[in-house]
């Protein structure tokens, strides 16, 4: 297992003086996400370690509690809050055999972002699903095969909340989807 990127993951959480001309205009609070992939070689052993490993983190729960609780006081002070989010999915990859055959099967399971953003006092909100992979590897006779089964599917979508009141006939929220 190994880390695709330079941090596992950044948290960024920001509030703005409303009074200030430099604020981003229309929001009073920023939470940023980014987070790496993970590339997995499936093992059996390997993979214990992993669920041990993880359930020593799940001991850090006090501290988890700690921020949600923090967290709640603060919500009801929050009226518009942008946020960006961009999580790289694991990579898995399944040998067939990792001690005879270098023979493998690697899945992508694409990246998700998400932001918005207040233009004209209008909520967008744009999200994607990218990168989506799966991969076969075959040795023959010393020769590499490969056969790209789903290769970079995208998917992405916009949302555009205009809600109340308008001049022309609009819906309140309005989605595109686009492949």
């Amino acid at each position: 297992m190994f880390i695709e990127g330079e941090h596992l993951a950044e948290l960024k959480y920001l509030t703005f003086d409303p009074q200030d001309p430099e604020t981003e205009k229309g929001t009073n609070s920023s939470v940023s996400l980014t987070a790496a992939s993970v590339t997995f070689h499936y093992l059996e052993q390997p993979l214990h370690d992993i669920y041990v490993l993880f359930m020593k983190l799940a001991k850090l729960k006090g501290l988890y509690d700690t921020a949600t609780e923090a967290a709640v006081q603060r919500a009801s002070e929050i009226e518009r809050m942008a946020f960006s989010v961009s999580v790289e999915t694991p990579i898995v990859i399944f040998p067939s055999n990792p001690s005879s055959s270098c023979d493998s099967l690697i899945m992508r399971l694409g990246g998700i972002t998400a932001s918005n953003a207040y233009r004209d006092g209008i909520p967008r909100t744009e999200a994607s699903l990218r990168g989506m992979q799966l991969v076969s590897t075959i040795f023959y006779e010393g020769r590499p095969s490969t056969l790209k089964m789903i290769d970079d599917i995208a998917i992405v979508t916009e949302i555009v909340q205009s809600g109340g009141p308008s001049s022309t006939p609009r819906p309140d929220t309005e989605v595109k989807l686009m492949y």
